[in-house]
């Protein structure tokens, strides 16, 4: 999938994100959970507020943002990434390292939209316990937990490739000079 492409499903998911909150605002109790223990039941609430219902959607959309500008800054400063055998990665020229960054700014897109469905998982949990009472404690943590593990296997994978393309860049510079 290209990054154009993860980009307008992360807008569509933000804009899901708003429309489920403003349609779910009217029917909340004066009280809401907003933090919910190992075992899936509430442990804090506060009133209910705009901020206190709208803080994840804004929050989902920030690190959106941030997301987009840590994307657009490694574009312009590849001597800023953090690689493995980063000297190798400088040396390669531009076509040699566009596989690997390519790859990351897909990384770096498929991270917000994980980031931002795990914000809607907490979400759904705190519209669940304020009308109807909790979820199983499993379901809370695989709705929150599940997209965070997702982009952490997510970057050991792209560690692996990005070590095994600098390697490859350098064998064929390597056969190419001589």
């Amino acid at each position: 999938m290209s990054v154009s492409s993860i980009r307008r499903l992360q807008l569509v998911l933000l804009g899901l994100f708003f429309a489920g909150a403003a349609i779910g605002w009217p029917h909340l109790p004066p009280r809401i959970a907003i933090h919910f223990g190992f075992s899936g039941r509430p442990d804090r609430w506060v009133s209910t507020t705009w901020m206190a219902w709208f803080g994840l959607p804004l929050l989902a959309v920030a690190m959106t943002l941030f997301l987009l500008g840590i994307d657009k800054l490694l574009q312009r400063s590849p001597q800023m990434w953090n690689v493995p055998d980063k000297e190798r990665f400088l040396r390669m020229s531009p076509a040699e390292r566009e596989p690997i960054e390519a790859a990351v700014h897909r990384l770096v897109a498929w991270c917000a939209v994980l980031i931002t469905c795990s914000f809607i998982g907490a979400e759904l949990e705190m519209y669940r316990s304020a009308r109807a009472g909790a979820l199983p404690g499993w379901v809370v943590q695989l709705l929150v937990w599940a997209p965070a593990i997702l982009v952490l296997v997510l970057a050991f994978r792209m560690n692996r490739f990005i070590r095994e393309e600098i390697r490859r860049g350098s064998a064929t510079r390597g056969r190419a000079s001589s």
